[in-house]
Order: structure tokens, then sequence, then C-alpha cells
């Protein structure tokens, strides 16, 4: 167990794409960066219901022993997630997205739920957002650029350097034809913006499925790995009726 919530705990169509001949560099890797968050179309969610989301996490060093991540999501800016072992807490945050900012992390906070800062709450969180790094790569102050096309098991593929403050350096792979992202590789970089502070992650992200929800399109077959370690994410999505408690209390469910 204590190696499946490390491993979880560190973490975290088609269409026409210009050459990138044609326009500068930074220039066409925004625009596979844009086109790929099209696709997706977060901003279609409904803002009158909670997306509810499930995801069942197993190592497969550990086939057998799982953890649920519950995450609720209100547009545009209320979350709350917990991670569970057999209905134990083990992590949690929530927010209503104007000053309650709660988290739960014996490990490193405290052995209860506790009021943080909105920049701890958002330094800490960012790896448990469905919406990916990318969805607020320029409020993030991210710089893209482009690495070139390759070939990924065959099919053309092309490399996006993302470089954001205070994080490592990735590598995205999007598939050229649909403009799909299906891999994310973290290098040993930090942008140049950093102190260089290490801090433990997940190598590579792979996205192996994504389904259609609404008018949306949603990742619910991933996989993190770390070192030797590969944890597979299966995720499923469900609209449920507003409750301000969940983005407000530790205990919502409990009425």
């Amino acid at each position: 167990m204590k190696k499946l919530v490390f491993v979880i705990i560190l973490l975290l169509l088609t269409g026409g794409v210009a050459t990138a001949q044609k326009i500068s560099n930074a220039e066409f890797a925004e625009k596979v960066v844009e086109r790929y968050l099209g696709l997706l179309n977060i901003g279609a969610l409904r803002g009158d219901s909670i997306l509810y989301m499930e995801t069942t996490m197993t190592n497969t060093d550990l086939p057998g022993d799982t953890m649920v991540m519950i995450r609720c999501y209100q547009a545009p800016n209320r979350f709350r997630m917990e991670l569970r072992y057999h209905d134990t807490l083990v992590h949690g945050s929530y927010t209503d997205g104007r000053g309650i900012y709660r988290m739960y992390d014996p490990e490193t906070i405290d052995i209860d739920w506790m009021n943080v800062t909105r920049e701890l709450y958002y330094e800490r969180t960012p790896g448990y957002d469905f919406r990916g790094r990318l969805y607020n790569w320029k409020a993030d102050g991210a710089e893209l650029s482009y690495m070139g096309d390759t070939l990924f098991n065959g099919f053309p593929a092309i490399r996006i350097m993302v470089e954001t403050p205070y994080v490592y350096n990735t590598i995205y792979y999007f598939e050229r034809k649909t403009g799909m992202l299906f891999l994310s590789e973290v290098t040993s970089k930090y942008s140049s913006y950093t102190n260089n502070k290490t801090y433990d992650h997940a190598d590579f992200h792979g996205y192996h499925e994504y389904m259609p929800f609404d008018k949306s399109l949603l990742p619910n077959i991933e996989s993190y790995r770390v070192g030797e370690s590969v944890v597979m994410h299966y995720t499923t999505y469900k609209y449920i009726p507003v409750d301000s408690d969940i983005f407000s209390k530790d205990d919502p469910w409990e009425k």
C-alpha cells in the first residue's frame, strides 16, 4: 500500500495544423496546444451541475491493491479531491474558488483538515486537476516550443516542449492526424525561472483513451510511471446536483 500511495501522491476529431515552417516555432507550438484544448472543449461542461469523477488506481506491480480518487468540479473554479484507500482518507483538498482553501495531508501538513493559503493550495493540487497542466498554460507563465516531428510506434507525432516556472520541463506528444495528446515525458531540467528545488514526480503520463462526455472529451484511461512502477487510472464521469457543502465542508457526504 505504501508503494502505491507514494506513486500516486507524487504525481499529477480531426482538423488541420499549419506547418511549423510557415510560422514561428512558438506560434506553431501554441496552435498545437490550443487545437488540443479545443478538442477537449472543457469550457462546454455545465456550470449548473457538479462534474463527479471517480478514478480507480491500480499499481501494475500490485494488481490486487487499489486506491480510489474522487474529484468534484463545478465551473469555473470549485474543486474537491479525496484520495482513499479502503475507504480511509489519505489525502484531500477542496476550495470554493473564493476564500476557502483546505487540505488534508497527514504526511506533510497535519493530521487533520486545515486551512492553507491560496498559494499553497495551488502549489500542491495541479497534479489532481482533470483538465491537465496545459489547460492553464498561459496563466502559469509557461513557454511553448516545437521540438520537431517524430514517429511513435510508427505513427507521426508532434513534440511540444513546455517550460513552466517551478516545475520540471515537460515534452508533450500529440498525434499529428487527430491533434490528441497521448503522452507527456517529464525531463530532469527546470525552467530557467526556478530555484532548482528537486521533487519527486512521474516520469511519463500516458493518455490511452478519451471518452465523449456531454459536449467535451475527457481522458478515462491513463497511466503514470514513477521509477519502475506503473499505475493505471480508470475514470468515470457523471453530473450530480449542485451542493455547496462539497466545496466548503470537510465531510460533505455526512448529511
